[in-house]
């Protein structure tokens, strides 16, 4: 399955696990949202949620999150914060949709960096 190649290739962090045989992956973070919505539709799969994780660094800490797990890119200087932003998705959710998603939230929310983790299923 190309997905599953995708994540192996872009995956930053796999803060849940796979759930059941419908499940792919539960709460990952990649390096491009965007593409991974490509990649989730052309896999005939959906996202089922979307949560969403600010990047803080130890020293500034998170405004907007709290708790988190450290960002495997920069363990030393950085750490996803969970916020409590997230969505939920129905089967027949088009990209369309998910990228309008993406792009409300990256924009309301700008001045966080913030980071999408998915829970993607097979339809």
């Amino acid at each position: 399955m190309k997905l599953l190649q995708y994540l192996k290739d872009h995956k930053i962090i796999s803060i849940g696990t796979l759930v059941d045989d419908k499940c792919v992956i539960a709460e990952v973070i990649v390096d491009d949202p965007w593409e991974l919505v490509k990649q989730v539709i052309e896999s005939n799969c959906y996202i089922s949620e979307m949560r969403w994780w600010d990047r803080a660094s130890f020293s500034k800490k998170s405004q907007i999150g709290y708790g988190g797990t450290r960002d495997p890119r920069d363990p030393q200087s950085f750490y996803f914060a969970e916020t409590d932003i997230c969505s939920s998705f129905k089967e027949t959710t088009t990209a369309d949709e998910y990228i309008d998603y993406l792009n409300t939230i990256k924009s309301r929310y700008s001045q966080y960096d913030l980071y999408a983790a998915f829970d993607i299923y097979r339809k």
